[in-house]
């Protein structure tokens, strides 16, 4: 199967999706610290887990009440942080909007994240987690191929786009809202929208395509675009955009190699 050779080494931490869900956000091994290296859970199998489960991954709702004991301060920032950036955008809500939707205090708050730019780039590491390897994952059962999974990748996003929880690219919405003097945001978005290209890279070189690095720049570009035109309304963008990559990746393997 695809799936098992998607990615680079050492790149996948996966969470089995009945331990991060907007009914158990906060609760779960899923919100051990920030960063651990976690596998697979061997229980879920191939079809076991769905792209719903996806959609609840990336749109966090937690439901406990606030201040609940059960969560760290620095948890329920963190948690709260996540959804108000992801729905609302990083430039628009202020601290003292995350403290309140936490029900923490704002000095427990800095205690964990010196500044609004450390709390930013925290939510941007779980996006990553929770999302660009969810999607990865996904694709990666949905095809046998290397050139399938690429093009399931866009299947995955359609499904994500007609979600009502909808939320646009983190990553894209915060490189774009950052001042040019805000320097370490801007290259912590950057980089993971970078690490999500090396995703592609390296499916794109398994399909034997002439040119893998050029393939593999059509297709994030193709993905960023078909995310920002979502974004804008267009709901089908991701429909489209499988049909360009399509005839780019029938090209890709006609193309003599070099």
């Amino acid at each position: 199967m695809c799936h098992r050779q998607l990615g680079v080494a050492g790149a996948w931490p996966l969470w089995p999706s009945s331990h991060f869900s907007r009914r158990t956000a906060g609760v779960g091994p899923a919100s051990e610290a920030l960063g651990e290296p976690t596998v697979a859970d061997p229980r879920c199998g191939p079809g076991q887990r769905r792209f719903e489960a996806i959609i609840d991954l990336v749109t966090v709702r937690s439901t406990q009440p606030r201040g609940s004991g059960s969560r760290s301060g620095r948890q329920r920032g963190l948690d709260s942080a996540y959804e108000l950036f992801t729905s609302r955008g990083s430039r628009d809500v202020g601290v003292d909007a995350i403290v309140q939707h936490a029900g923490t205090a704002k000095m427990t708050l800095y205690r964990h994240f010196a500044t609004k730019d450390d709390l930013v780039k925290a939510v941007l590491d779980r996006r990553e987690e929770l999302w660009t390897d969810r999607l990865f994952e996904e694709a990666g059962r949905r095809g046998e191929t290397a050139g399938e999974c690429l093009l399931a990748v866009f299947s995955v996003l359609d499904e994500w786009f007609r979600d009502p929880d909808f939320d646009g690219c983190t990553f894209i919405t915060t490189l774009t809202g950052a001042w040019p003097d805000e320097g370490d945001l801007l290259a912590s978005a950057a980089g993971h929208l970078e690490r999500l290209h090396d995703r592609i890279v390296a499916l794109a070189l398994q399909t034997g395509a002439a040119r893998p690095d050029q393939l593999a720049w059509h297709w994030t570009l193709l993905m960023r675009g078909a995310i920002v035109s979502a974004q804008a309304g267009h709901r089908e963008a991701a429909l489209l955009a499988r049909e360009i990559a399509s005839s780019a990746l029938a090209a890709a393997l006609s193309a003599p190699l070099e």
